[in-house]
Parts: C-alpha cells; structure tokens; sequence
C-alpha cells in the first residue's frame, strides 16, 4: 500500500493557509457590513403622517 501521508501533508500546507485568509476576510467583511448597516436607534421612525 502507498503512503500518501506526505503527498497530503504538501497539499495541506498550501491549502492551510489559503483556508485560514478566507476565513478570516469573511469574518472581516460580516463585521464591516453589521458595524455599517446597523440600525441607528437614536433615529425617531419615520412614517406616513
């Protein structure tokens, strides 16, 4: 039988990495777009009068 352990061991650390910048760009993102788009509760609510 062939080990592959080393084969998966280059491929992981490439993916590793790339895994972890993902990860981290779309926890930046879901926080710049909460922090833009929250609601301003000191706004009274405008409507039809």
């Amino acid at each position: 039988m062939a080990d592959t352990r080393e084969q998966y061991e280059d491929l992981a650390a490439v993916y590793w990495p790339i895994g972890v910048a993902v990860f981290a760009l779309v926890v930046v993102l879901i926080i710049a777009f909460v922090l833009r788009y929250r609601s301003d509760d000191d706004r009274p609510v405008e409507g039809r009068t």
